[in-house]
C-alpha cells in the first residue's frame, strides 16, 4: 500500500488542482476580475470625465455637452430597469 503524501508535500499547484471545491471558486473570481475589468476599460472609454487624448486634456473646456447628457442617460436607463419609488422621485437632477 502507497502512503499518500501530506498536503503540505503535495505543492500549491497540486494541492489546488486536486481538490474540487477549487474550480468554483476559480470560475467565480474569474468572473469578476471579467466584469471588473470590463467595467473598467468601459469607463475609460465612454466616460466624458475622462481625459485620454492629447487635445483634450490640453483644452481647459474639455467637456462636450452631448457627451455627458448621454452618459446620464446610460445611468438613468440602468437605474431604472426595475421600477420602485426610490428611483422614481428625480430627486437625482435636483441640486440645492
Amino acid at each position: 500500500m502507497v502512503a499518500k503524501g501530506t498536503r503540505a508535500a503535495k505543492g500549491l499547484i497540486n494541492l489546488w488542482a486536486t481538490d474540487r471545491g477549487t474550480f468554483p471558486v476559480v470560475l467565480l473570481v474569474g468572473f469578476a476580475m471579467t466584469a471588473a475589468i470590463g467595467n473598467g476599460v468601459r469607463h475609460l472609454i465612454n466616460n466624458p470625465d475622462v481625459c485620454l487624448t492629447k487635445s483634450k486634456r490640453g483644452n481647459s473646456m474639455h467637456y462636450d455637452e452631448g457627451q455627458g447628457v448621454e452618459w446620464q442617460a446610460q445611468r438613468s436607463r440602468f437605474a431604472n430597469m426595475d421600477k420602485n419609488p426610490v428611483n422614481q422621485s428625480h430627486q437625482e437632477n435636483k441640486y440645492p
